[in-house]
């Protein structure tokens, strides 16, 4: 138990919530749960590892796809053929 109870305070210190607003890289209202608003370090970052990860990923022959944000869950509980 307490070694759970250490790997909990240990996680509460590296929250993503938390350090994205002590970094001024983002915030987070309660008007729109799960959505992030970038500041401007914080999408300089984004578009950073973005530009990174799209170089990579066309380098091994990834084709990149891109779906919206916000879909009813019965979307993603259905089985459907690609392409």
């Amino acid at each position: 138990m307490a070694d759970h109870l250490h790997r909990l305070e240990e996680a509460e210190k590296r929250d993503h919530r938390k350090l994205g607003r002590q970094m001024d890289l983002f915030h987070m209202q309660e008007e729109g749960r799960g959505m992030v608003f970038w500041h401007e370090k914080g999408l300089m970052l984004w578009r950073t590892i973005e530009a990174y990860m799209r170089r990579r990923l066309d380098a091994a022959g990834y084709v990149e796809v891109r779906t919206p944000q916000v879909l009813d869950r019965v979307f993603w509980e259905k089985e459907r053929p690609l392409g």
